[in-house]
């Protein structure tokens, strides 16, 4: 479920769609007409008013300037607006306290273009001798210069909201300023308000006010987005804020300046309705958290799937969601944003009624009726894995997420139900979904795994390590040793094993000790593989456990079923391979004579692989580790483990050589070639190193290397029955 706890990709995007402010371009002013110092030269001015004509219009050309620039400066604008304005206001303070009309030498005419008529030309310019005209002009050029220094400011990675939603806060403020001293003075009617620009409409300038303070405000939304420690609660508040705000700007556009509502750029009115959608949406998903926080799971999917309908997009006129964000220069540009937000509100309105469906599967399970709680287990492995026609639930898209909701939720009611349910087909649905989520674990190494072995080994030893079995059906029963394979295969259950303090590793082998002479086929086999898994991560540990293996495999040897022969004398060589106590002994006395036997097997699969593995026996060992000065006493410290039994084994190899199977027959031939080389090698370093000589110093081993050029076999037997 969502959280104020959010990935870094959500979060930018999420940052980047509640801090949009629409960049509006300045308007641009012209010196010629206006020139403070001629226009008041008259004998019959006040004296206060002359003399602040001194530089007026060196300011004045200055501020024109860096509004008419092709690439305007905001924060230059916003200086230079800041040395205009007080003297501007001055002159027209002086002129209202003047008791005497005050008479121009010539005439003022200030000139600007605007920058909210969409419809005239960048360079049409609009005459007015008025000198509110030219206050208004200067300060909105202010105010736009100062929310596109907000927009600047505005960095995802960044936290420089409260920078931003100052500047945008002092541009309200000088709308507001605007509209309540100075556009009263000079009264808009319908008759001349289509000669005006927008920036000189007291009811633009209100809504302009209500723009910027909803787009402040949606500086603190992103603050506490920023920091994740806000609650959702609070985050819903706020957001209702910003959208009311921007909701109130379009208000005061329709209701106080519909003459200019249809001047104003297309885009910037698209983005003034998609800003209170977003906010409405967003204020549902922060009060949908904060209602799942307080287990209201109901609420909290309904108010995400509403957020989710405000921001998909509008397919006719009369549906609900976002339209005009393809036709829009700005909007355009954000939809990867967009797209993200859309895909975690889906994402988040699956994964609530996902798990309030598990919930309440959950609390079912404790059913006293079996029929109830195996529906409850399939309806539990339809939502977290695939139902019954294998289609595949949007979580399962997410192996994280399904194991997280598993270990947070369904791990102990599963092992439970494996335990202790007595109803077989229950405890079979569970055994399934315990695998399946093993499995999805596996290639992540997720420590689940290690919370699952901990718990489902003791259980197992409970199961299925006393006759007769806890577990009485037999397909349990290899679910449950599927389930310790699975586990076996990843270094953190391996970890987990034998690191742990309750001794599982003698209770693992006594498990596949017991299991071993268990009747059913397949459990024998999945013993087998699970030894074979225990030899490649534990070497050690597995030797001092050879005893207790030994013998059943050695009687599963002889089993009917041809993949039980061959899987227990795969298991046999791993075992054996890591060398015994008795070796020779137990070849002689055990292993021996089954093979002899086996070397006959009515599968010729089953006779190759015996083959390989006597093969693999005899050339064990061979090459010593080149250490210069200890490289004979590595040699020497490490023992050939068949070398008592060689013969034995080799003569084992030569009834291969009558085999039916003429596959079988050519890979004997084979074998024996290399079995031979790598014995006379080893015999005749065995002699260098104990005559402290090299091999080709050594006149009679010589001869042997020639001989077994010739024919390594002869020379292997003549050898051994010198």
């Amino acid at each position: 479920m969502a959280s104020t706890i959010l990935p870094d990709g959500l979060q930018d995007s999420l940052l980047t769609l509640c801090t949009l402010v629409y960049p509006l371009p300045l308007p641009r002013g012209k010196k010629s007409g206006a020139a403070f110092a001629k226009a008041f030269s008259s004998v019959g001015t006040p004296e206060a008013t002359t003399s602040i004509m001194e530089g007026i219009d060196k300011v004045r050309q200055e501020f024109v300037d860096d509004v008419s620039k092709l690439k305007v400066s905001p924060a230059a604008v916003s200086t230079a607006a800041d040395r205009y304005a007080p003297q501007l206001h001055r002159i027209i303070q002086s002129i209202d306290a003047s008791q005497d009309p005050v008479r121009l030498t010539q005439r003022m005419q200030f000139q600007w273009t605007s920058a909210l008529n969409a419809q005239a030309s960048p360079s049409e310019y609009k005459t007015q001798e008025v000198f509110i005209f030219e206050m208004a002009m200067v300060l909105a050029s202010k105010a736009l210069a100062q929310i596109n220094q907000a927009a600047n400011t505005i960095d995802p990675s960044a936290d420089r909201y409260a920078e931003a939603a100052t500047l945008l806060k002092s541009a309200g403020g000088v709308f507001l300023a605007l509209a309540h001293d100075f556009l009263p003075r000079w009264k808009e009617t319908p008759d001349n308000a289509a000669g005006r620009h927008p920036e000189t409409s007291e009811g633009v300038a209100m809504a302009l006010v209500d723009l910027v303070s909803a787009q402040a405000q949606a500086m603190y939304v992103a603050k506490g987005v920023f920091a994740q420690t806000v609650p959702p609660g609070t985050l819903a508040k706020l957001s209702v804020t910003v959208m009311d705000r921007f909701e109130k700007c379009i208000s005061n556009f329709k209701a106080r300046a519909s003459a200019h509502l249809a001047r104003v750029d297309p885009d910037f009115l698209r983005y003034m309705t998609f800003m209170p959608a977003l906010y409405r949406a967003l204020a549902y998903r922060f009060l949908a958290i904060a209602h799942w926080e307080k287990e209201d799971h109901g609420t909290a999917i309904g108010l995400l799937l509403q957020a989710e309908i405000m921001l998909k997009a509008r397919r006719d006129g009369v549906s609900s969601g976002l339209s005009g964000i393809e036709e829009s220069r700005f909007l355009s540009a954000f939809k990867p944003q967009l797209e993200i937000l859309r895909r975690e509100l889906r994402d988040n309105e699956e994964q609530g009624e996902f798990e309030s469906v598990l919930r309440r599967n959950v609390q079912s399970l404790e059913d006293p009726d079996r029929m109830i709680r195996r529906r409850v287990l399939d309806s539990i492995r339809s939502v977290l894995l695939e139902d019954e026609k294998g289609s595949r639930p949007p979580l399962s898209h997410s192996p994280k997420k399904v194991v997280i909701h598993f270990e947070q939720q369904l791990q102990q009611p599963i092992l439970k139900i494996v335990e202790y349910d007595p109803a077989e087909k229950c405890r079979e649905r569970a055994l399934d979904i315990l695998h399946a989520v093993v499995l999805l674990a596996q290639p992540m190494e997720h420590s689940v795994l290690s919370t699952v072995t901990l718990a489902f080994l003791p259980l197992a030893q409970r199961r299925i390590d006393a006759t007769p079995f806890a577990e009485g059906s037999e397909e349990n029963r290899l679910r449950i040793l599927q389930i310790v394979r699975a586990l076996m295969r990843t270094q953190v259950g391996w970890s987990a094993i034998l690191e742990s303090k309750s001794a599982l590793y003698p209770g693992l082998m006594a498990v596949l000790a017991r299991e071993l002479a268990d009747s059913y086929p397949d459990i024998k086999c999945e013993v087998c593989y699970c030894i074979g898994l225990a030899a490649q991560f534990s070497q050690k540990e597995l030797r001092l456990n050879q005893g207790r293996l030994l013998s059943p495999l050695l009687g599963n040897l002889g089993h009917q079923r041809s993949k039980v022969r061959q899987a227990s004398l795969q298991a046999l060589g791993e075992l054996l391979s890591m060398g015994h106590d008795a070796m020779a002994h137990l070849l002689i006395e055990n292993v021996l004579p089954q093979f002899e036997k086996l070397i006959f097997d009515r599968t010729s699969i089953i006779r190759g692989e015996l083959l390989g593995l006597i093969s693999s026996w005899l050339r064990q060992g061979v090459e010593p580790k080149n250490d210069e000065e200890g490289e004979r006493s590595t040699f020497l410290s490490n023992q050939f483990h068949f070398e008592q039994c060689e013969t034995e084994l080799f003569f084992v190899l030569l009834m291969g050589l009558s085999d039916d199977d003429p596959d079988v027959k050519n890979m004997c031939r084979h074998t024996i070639d290399l079995v031979a080389r790598d014995w006379l090698r080893r015999q005749v370093v065995k002699r260098a190193v104990h005559t402290n000589r090299t091999p080709l110093e050594d006149g009679e081993y010589i001869s042997d290397l020639q001989s077994m050029e010739i024919c390594p076999a002869n020379a292997m037997i003549g050898k051994r029955f010198d």
